[in-house]
């Protein structure tokens, strides 16, 4: 049943590009540094603790849409289809949708993809342990791929995977959210361009968004006060040192810092410098005055009407929305929206 995981890229050569972008925003302005930073090493297992939170809905609301939805996600695939699933370690429920299809003895075939291998690998096992039944053994093929998503894309547009076979694929944890409103478009564009080039049959992206009005509950998800979101944000600066190879940043001269605009639709975390700083990178310094940030990401909500709008000149078209309107376990957050989109393409487009 799991197959093999398949690596896009050595990992030497991925850390080597990405100290070169860490290197070129320090001498950017204004200063910045790669937001990938948060997914290395044990970053994921930090973000998990924040998503195992109340305040934290999203990964909750996934859950209880799929699982309400459940029937039309399998009416969607048909026999010998693939679904994939982008950013796999970050959502621990597929589980459940696989587990349906087989029950309805449909031949499906379980493509995940993620940044890393340990992450992914983690994953793939705990389905497999999970989905051990005979059953699942007859109609279940898992395997996956390690890289960006741009590696993923280009790999999904030579593979002869997906040829003539319907498509379905997750885009959940509301992903995309750290991109702006010019790359969001592109990158679901270059999702589909993908799934085109690959020849399959048909395609379907169900993303998760959101939308957050106010920024108490922008705080309360994503600024925690259990203090797990600034571990998560501060292990960025330790990975930092990692791939620099050099203690460059010294943690108790930054403070990470989040601030929410004033439509309470984004929150951008940023490191404070302390005091007046001087990185020595390569042996060039960089110098960062007293209060002077860096910025490492800034979070997007939007809704159905945001992406239908970012999406109108794309070759995606949003045909549904599935909508989660309050979550009982967690007062604060009622009058929120978060929703899964239902999105595709004509084939050949």
């Amino acid at each position: 049943m799991f197959s093999n995981i398949d690596i896009l890229t050595d990992r030497q050569i991925r850390e080597q590009q990405l100290r070169s972008a860490i290197v070129s925003s320090l001498n950017a302005v204004p200063k910045t540094l790669p937001d990938i930073l948060l997914w290395e090493d044990a970053g994921h297992d930090l973000f998990e603790q924040i998503a195992k939170s109340r305040s934290y809905y999203g990964a909750q609301a996934d859950r209880e849409i799929m699982k309400d939805k459940i029937d039309e996600i399998c009416q969607s695939l048909e026999e010998d289809a693939v679904l994939i699933e982008l950013g796999a370690g970050s959502v621990p429920h597929t589980g459940m949708v696989l587990d349906e299809l087989c029950q309805r003895r449909m031949k499906t075939q379980y493509l995940a993809h993620d940044l890393t291998q340990s992450t992914l690998d983690h994953s793939l096992c705990r389905l497999a342990s999970e989905l051990r039944s005979d059953r699942h053994k007859s109609f279940l093929k898992m395997s996956g791929i390690v890289g960006t998503y741009e590696q993923f894309f280009e790999w999904l547009s030579k593979t002869d995977e997906l040829r003539g076979r319907r498509v379905v694929v997750l885009w959940l944890g509301n992903c995309l959210s750290n991109y702006s409103d010019a790359e969001f478009p592109n990158m679901v564009d270059a999702l589909m361009q993908s799934l085109s080039w690959s020849g399959a049959a048909s395609s379907t992206l169900l993303l998760a968004v959101n939308e957050c009005p106010g920024a108490d509950v922008m705080r309360q998800a994503y600024d925690s006060p259990d203090g797990s979101s600034v571990a998560f944000i501060a292990n960025a600066l330790r990975q930092a040192n990692r791939i620099l190879g050099t203690e460059a940043f010294e943690y108790e001269a930054w403070t990470p810092v989040s601030s929410i605009n004033s439509a309470g639709t984004s929150i951008t975390w940023k490191f404070q410098s302390k005091q007046e700083i001087q990185l020595v990178i390569d042996e060039r310094p960089v110098t960062c005055k007293v209060g002077e940030d860096i910025e490492l990401i800034t979070i997007n909500k939007r809704g159905e009407a945001d992406v239908a709008k970012l999406l109108a000149h794309s070759r995606a078209e949003l045909v549904d929305t599935w909508r989660h309107q309050s979550l009982p376990w967690s007062k604060c957050i009622r009058e929120r929206r978060y929703s899964l989109l239902l999105i595709s393409h004509q084939v050949g487009v």
